[in-house]
């Protein structure tokens, strides 16, 4: 009876590691395929050890946290006037249909209205009013706070913002970021930089690495089961 207590155990901490596993390796998969995407944050995942059931059925599972890693992405110039990088901390807003997101993606253009847009066409938000852009007029001109010119006219300053937390910030499908409403935010500090864009800061080589090494610890566990599953067989034909 211990013998098949002890397997039981073995069976379940050795399919709770490969399901802790498979979520990491997804986790990966999604870094590599976003290594090229604008703004891009990659996701950490953690694997860490917890009892499962009573503390004296010495049964330890494997579970998995995650939490985005928000360190300053390359930034890549591109000469476009109206493409932006925040260099330090700070989000882009833009309006989108369900209401104010956030973006460290600066790929804008202008519509023919003379409207700046995301490419997901949101509009950025203005601090105050913002004057009339003239599609056909003088270059732009974006200071690092974020003041836009244009010629000798003065057209308003755009909305970026930080936060006192960015890990409570919820990241939506299609890779902006929503603001819970009691979340501290203040004008952002960072350093707006215009004809640039801030790449992905997934480093594509470590993430490959991880991989291979997540890989090997999925198989690991999945040995496991079938050896504890021969030795039942092999316990069977005994009895």
């Amino acid at each position: 009876m211990p013998c098949l207590y002890a397997g039981m155990n073995g069976l379940t901490n050795a399919a709770t590691a490969m399901l802790a596993h498979e979520r990491h390796l997804d986790t990966i998969t999604a870094n590599l395929a976003n290594a090229n995407t604008h703004g891009f944050k990659r996701r950490m995942a953690a694997s860490h050890g917890t009892w499962m059931g009573r503390m004296d059925s010495a049964r330890l599972g494997l579970q998995m946290a995650e939490r985005n890693d928000f360190s300053q992405g390359s930034l890549l110039d591109t000469g476009n006037a109206l493409n932006l990088a925040i260099q330090g901390d700070g989000f882009f807003a833009v309006e989108s249909p369900q209401g104010e997101v956030f973006t460290r993606d600066g790929e804008f253009h202008m519509t023919g209205d003379g409207i700046v847009v995301s490419k997901e066409g949101y509009p950025l938000v203005w601090d105050g009013v913002q004057a009339n852009i003239q599609s056909t007029g003088d270059p732009i001109v974006v200071d690092h706070t974020g003041a836009v010119t244009q010629g000798n006219r003065q057209l308003g300053r755009l909305r970026y913002m930080e936060f006192a937390d960015n890990h409570l910030l919820d990241n939506t499908k299609d890779g902006y970021w929503v603001a819970p409403p009691n979340l501290d935010r203040e004008p952002g500090n960072g350093k707006i930089v215009q004809g640039a864009v801030e790449g992905s800061n997934v480093n594509t080589v470590k993430e490959l690495v991880a991989m291979i090494s997540v890989q090997r610890k999925f198989e690991q566990a999945s040995q496991i089961i079938t050896q504890i599953d021969q030795s039942y067989r092999r316990l069977n034909r005994g009895n």
